[in-house]
Parts: structure tokens; sequence; C-alpha cells
């Protein structure tokens, strides 16, 4: 099994190449509401850890967020987010 580099927030924040506008608002959740950071990061982590070698899926790991390096947070229209679905957990 391949082995897993945990998923860390902080290096979202810290990632030169991702927007500012982003970086500025992961800070601020980060600040505000840290306990849905590490629900994020244990559910990423989790995951990882569960399906890496097991299960091909799209984008890898490392592309996950990749998208805040193009594009600044005015520039987005449109925000797509998973629905939960009945007796799911939420993370």
């Amino acid at each position: 099994m391949t082995t897993v580099k945990n998923f860390n927030f902080s290096n979202l924040i810290n990632d030169p190449d991702i927007k500012e506008s982003w970086r500025e608002l992961f800070r601020e959740i980060e600040s505000e509401i840290p306990e849905s950071i590490i629900e994020l990061e244990n559910k990423i982590n989790q995951d990882l850890e569960l399906y890496d070698g097991n299960l091909l899926i799209f984008p890898p790991k490392e592309n996950i967020f990749q998208a805040f390096k193009y594009f600044e947070l005015s520039d987005t229209k449109v925000c797509i987010t998973p629905t939960e679905k009945k007796n799911e957990t939420k993370f």
C-alpha cells in the first residue's frame, strides 16, 4: 500500500502559489471555526488512509486544491458543494 502524506490545512494557508484572497479566507475560517478545519483534515486523512492504493480517485490528492492557484476569490461566480445524503455523517 502507498504511504499517504497527511493533509494539513496550514499547507493551504502557507502555500505562496495559492492566491492571497483564498489564503486570507482560509486564515479567517481557521481562526473563527477551527473545529471545522480539524473535522475537514480528519475526514480527508481518513479517506486517504482508507482508499489510497485501493481505489482510483480523481483528482489525485496532490491536486485537490489546485484551483485556488489560478483565480482570485472575487472571480468566483459559482461554488458547487456536495449534498449530504440522508443519514450520512457530516464532516
